[in-house]
C-alpha cells in the first residue's frame, strides 16, 4: 500500500506501471537525475582556426556554446549556413583529421543546410541528404555528427534528433533491441520516435531525452550504459559492431526490409 506522499513519486509511479523498457535498466535510467544543459565542445573561433580557407570574415564565437544559443545561431536566416556549421562541429567537438576532410565538401554541404533551415522535411528525408546507400556522402561527417547538423538546423517540433553511439546504445540497452535502433535512415526514424516515447513517459522535451540518454563522461547513466554494452558476450561482439558502423558507414547485420 503506497503512502499518499509515495502516490506522488514519479519513481515509484514508473515502476508501477508496466514496464516497456528493459529492467533493471530503466529503472537506473530514470533515477539518475538529467545533467544540466551547460555551454559544451570548444570555442568555435578556436576550432575553426586549424581549418584551411576559412573566409577571414566569419565572426565565430570565442566561446563554447550551449546548446540553446547554438540552435538560435543555426535557425537565424541572417547567419550563413557555413557559419553555423562550423559553431555544430565545434560544439561536437569533430575531431581534426575529420573535420579537415568534411570541410573539403563544404561547397556541397551548404545547400543541403540551407533545406534543413527551410523546413518542411521528415526524419527519413533528412538523414537521406547525408547518405548515399548505407554510407555517408561526406568523408569525415557520420552519423554522430550529422544527426547533429539535422536537430540544429531544422525548425522545432519536428522531432529530428542527434543520434550518436552513445544515444543508440542508451535506447537499444533499454528496449533490449539491439539490431532495430543503428545508423541507418530507417534506424534513425526509429530512435527519433523511441525519444518520442520516453520523453512522453517521463516529461519533458525530446531535446532533453536525447541529452539524457546521450548522458556524459563519467555521469551514472554513460557507466551504466558501458558496462552493459563491455558485458555483452561474443567478443565484446556489440561494441565492434559499433566501432565498425560508425568507423566505416558499414553494417555488418544485413538490412531488413526497412532496416
Amino acid at each position: 500500500m503506497l503512502s499518499p506522499l509515495d502516490a506522488f513519486n514519479p519513481v515509484l509511479q514508473f515502476r508501477r506501471m508496466p514496464a516497456p523498457y528493459q529492467q533493471p535498466h530503466w529503472n537506473a535510467f530514470i533515477e539518475i537525475p538529467p545533467n544540466a544543459q551547460r555551454a559544451v565542445g570548444h570555442a568555435p573561433a578556436c576550432w575553426a582556426s586549424k581549418l584551411p580557407d576559412v573566409p577571414p570574415h566569419y565572426m565565430l564565437p570565442t566561446g563554447p556554446l550551449p546548446r540553446t544559443q547554438l540552435r538560435r545561431i543555426c535557425r537565424d536566416p541572417r547567419t550563413p549556413v557555413l557559419i553555423a556549421y562550423l559553431c555544430v562541429m565545434a560544439w561536437g567537438g569533430q575531431g581534426p583529421a575529420n573535420a579537415v576532410l568534411t570541410w573539403k565538401s563544404r561547397t556541397l554541404i551548404e545547400p543541403i543546410l540551407t533545406k534543413l533551415r527551410a523546413g518542411g522535411l521528415d526524419g527519413l528525408q533528412a538523414y537521406q541528404l547525408f547518405t548515399a546507400g548505407r554510407k555517408s556522402r561526406f568523408p569525415g561527417l557520420g552519423p554522430s555528427y550529422f544527426t547533429k547538423l539535422i536537430y540544429f538546423f531544422s525548425p522545432p517540433g519536428r522531432s529530428l534528433y542527434i543520434v550518436d553511439n552513445y544515444v543508440l546504445a542508451s535506447i537499444e540497452i533499454l528496449t533490449g533491441l539491439p539490431h532495430r535502433y543503428r545508423a541507418t535512415p530507417g534506424g534513425y526514424v526509429a530512435a527519433c520516435r523511441e525519444i518520442d516515447g520516453m520523453r512522453k513517459i517521463l516529461s519533458g522535451s525530446g531535446a532533453r531525452m536525447e541529452a539524457r540518454l546521450f548522458s556524459g563522461k563519467n555521469k551514472d547513466w554513460r557507466r551504466h550504459a558501458n558496462q552493459q554494452v563491455l558485458s555483452r558476450s561474443g567478443a565484446d561482439g556489440y561494441r565492434n559492431q559499433m566501432m565498425q558502423v560508425y568507423s566505416t558507414g558499414k553494417d555488418p547485420i544485413p538490412p531488413a526490409a526497412f532496416w
